[in-house]
């Protein structure tokens, strides 16, 4: 009777306890870091900063510098050790949130997006050896254009007035950034490296479309997607290597030169902790956030590598830097206002 009289006065006493009927805030999940306070914020934003902007140097770094009479040309063979490192970083995420590799989806949905993943990252690194790095990330920075397209044609797709006036203000802006007169091979920007860059926005507009279709129709974790799509890629990656003759050549290269492993070192770390801040970002702070943090990114990353390399820019196409990233940063805001 006693034990019975006390479990019941502790049910009471409970039953009377104030309860937290507050809501999670909508879009506020765990980071990588373990929080979503300010300094989680600002250390993630950094880390975006940080990570991209010398990612984007060493990268540029490995193709322009020559070491011993001799340059790194074997980009299927980087861009390979490049996703291995990104897959092994996506499995720790994954393990680091307690998140089991399997969910609902089949990793064969994965094929085809990788595939198209890396042919876009293929030939923007191939660009590389034809254009200057500001002009592949502001080339890069229209991506909208393509995934537009490619949602209207293929998943019947519609898009908001303010949308499609932002996309024609991308156009514009790039196009006052790549119509400069040419002054024969004096660093000027050769018609290869445009049609490659084309041909990685083409992909680029695929993978959106299909990374989307995969979000929608599943319950992924970010940690899938980096994890599935570098890993197919790297799949790709390794077998074009080996029946392009790549793979063996490009590793008796840094043989021959290890001060090349440095530049690569801080290119594939930079590579793997980036892809980590900007998963974390979107999953706690949600893709507005993000696409502002990316969007400064690329324009100070431009200024980096102007100043570093030299590039010189012209006042047309400083407009047309001024141009596409008003239009990004509108759009970003309308995005906002529309929700």
């Amino acid at each position: 009777l006693t034990l019975t009289l006390n479990k019941n006065m502790s049910k009471q006493v409970e039953a009377k306890k104030p309860r937290d009927t507050k809501k999670p805030p909508q879009g506020r999940g765990e980071t990588a870091l373990g929080g979503t306070s300010a300094l989680t914020f600002v250390v993630l934003v950094g880390g975006v900063y940080a990570c991209y902007m010398g990612f984007g140097v060493y990268q540029e770094k490995i193709y322009v510098a020559v070491y011993d009479g001799e340059s790194f040309t074997w980009t299927s063979t980087l861009l390979f050790v490049q996703c291995v490192a990104n897959a092994i970083m996506a499995l720790m995420v994954l393990r680091w949130s307690g998140t089991s590799l399997a969910f609902n989806m089949s990793p064969l949905a994965f094929a085809l997006p990788g595939f198209t993943y890396i042919a876009a990252m293929y030939c923007s690194n191939e660009a590389l050896k034809f254009v200057s790095y500001p002009t592949q990330v502001l080339a890069k920075s229209c991506k909208p254009i393509p995934v537009m397209f490619m949602g209207m044609l293929f998943f019947r797709k519609r898009y908001s007035v303010s949308q499609m006036i932002n996309v024609g203000l991308i156009t514009v802006g790039i196009a006052l950034f790549l119509l400069k007169p040419s002054k024969g091979n004096d660093g000027q920007d050769a018609i290869e490296g445009l049609v490659l860059l084309a041909a990685s926005l083409l992909f680029d507009g695929f993978t959106g479309s299909l990374q989307e279709k995969i979000f929608r129709t599943s319950k992924a974790h970010p940690g899938h997607s980096m994890f599935f799509f570098n890993a197919w890629s790297s799949l790709y990656l390794f077998i074009f290597a080996i029946f392009s003759g790549d793979l063996i050549p490009a590793f008796s290269f840094m043989m021959r030169h290890p001060e090349i492993l440095f530049d690569l070192s801080v290119f594939i770390v930079a590579s793997c902790i980036g892809q980590l801040c900007i998963h974390s970002l979107v999953h706690a702070y949600g893709a507005l956030v993000l696409t502002l943090v990316t969007t400064t990114r690329k324009f100070f990353t431009i200024l980096f590598s102007v100043l570093v390399f030299g590039h010189a820019l012209t006042t047309m196409q400083w407009v047309g830097v001024a141009v596409v990233f008003a239009a990004l940063m509108a759009e970003s805001l309308f995005s906002r206002l529309r929700r």
